[in-house]
């Protein structure tokens, strides 16, 4: 398991996240006094929601010592509230925090998880942009009541088929705002679940480009996307399974194909649709021409949507997530 905290220095505050859990009571009581720390034997790393940052990452050999004096004064960090409809845009695996309107989905439901039993809950969270799914686990789940407004900090972006939604985790923090709620709108699809949303079916000569190949591994126990915040270590955020990734595991992968003209639409293909419609490809190409699934590389693929002509593609209108790729004739 791991938490992540702000860690502030002379030039302003940076993100960190712990992979002992051991360490989570001091950088507590730290926080909490207010005490000057000395941190050492970290490393840092890329953020994953701004290259130009970085993100300090504490394991077992970090030290953090008390300092008598410090060349700077404490200041509490700023809270910095995402609008829900930003986080299509926002990396998985990133913490956000956003103000919304709570609408409880369904019942509370027993999961196993390494041989023990969590309980989870899914919410709609809404503010006056858009909606998003929130999934809450054991303690979190008494923190919300239905129609209430709260702020969530620090929630994990997470996507399931193309869509992103939010996870608590250890260190989410979710507070009832006190405000008139009166006064703040909320969007109507707060109420609506996500599979009412049509299928859209479309006719095009081409396919405009290809966008992006995303390889990636999934979990051991559910089968989500794993994170990878440390080495080869990855955690799951759905379900909490630590377990190491190798490149041999990252054999999952997406594509973002680009549609032109008068639809101008980026949608995602997953995996088994990619399959399908490679299979349906090599019918149709020169042997040369054909591809090995087994042994593609990403050029092949984006050769292989480039050359198609004529394509009858169906999608989720919301989530934008291909269901079929066939030809038209």
């Amino acid at each position: 398991m791991y938490f992540n905290f702000k860690f502030q220095t002379a030039n302003g505050f940076c993100d960190a996240v712990c992979f002992d859990k051991s360490l989570h009571n001091q950088v507590k009581q730290k926080d909490e006094t207010q005490k000057s720390v000395k941190l050492s034997n970290y490393s840092l790393k890329r953020s994953l929601e701004n290259n130009n940052d970085m993100t300090i990452v504490v394991n077992k050999r970090t030290k953090i010592e008390n300092i008598s004096e410090c060349p700077f004064n404490y200041k509490a960090p700023i809270k910095q509230f995402k609008k829900i409809s930003e986080i299509d845009s926002i990396a998985d695996f990133t913490l956000v925090s956003i103000i919304g309107k709570v609408h409880i989905r369904s019942e509370q439901t027993e999961v196993k998880v390494q041989e023990r039993s969590l309980m989870k809950l899914d919410c709609n969270v809404a503010d006056d942009t858009s909606a998003i799914r929130l999934t809450l686990w054991d303690r979190k789940i008494a923190s919300v009541q239905e129609g209430q407004v709260y702020e969530i900090v620090n929630a994990r972006v997470r996507s399931f088929q193309g869509e992103k939604y939010l996870s608590a985790n250890f260190d989410t923090i979710i507070t009832a705002v006190k405000s008139d709620v009166r006064n703040m709108t909320f969007v109507s699809q707060l109420m609506e679940n996500e599979e009412s949303f049509s299928l859209n079916t479309i006719i095009v000569n081409r396919i405009a480009g290809v966008q992006e190949i995303q390889r990636y591994s999934i979990c051991n126990s559910c089968r989500r996307r794993l994170s990878t915040l440390q080495s080869d270590l990855s955690v799951c955020d759905f379900c909490g399974l630590s377990q190491i990734k190798t490149e041999l595991d990252q054999t999952h992968f997406s594509v973002g194909i680009f549609i032109g003209g008068e639809h101008n639409v980026l949608l995602r293909v997953l995996q088994d649709q990619v399959e399908s419609f490679i299979k349906l490809y090599n019918e149709q190409a020169e042997s040369y021409n054909k591809i090995n699934l087994e042994n593609s590389t990403n050029s092949d693929i984006i050769a292989a949507f480039l050359a198609a002509r004529e394509l009858k593609i169906t999608f989720n209108s919301k989530t934008k997530l291909v269901s079929s790729i066939l030809y038209s004739k």
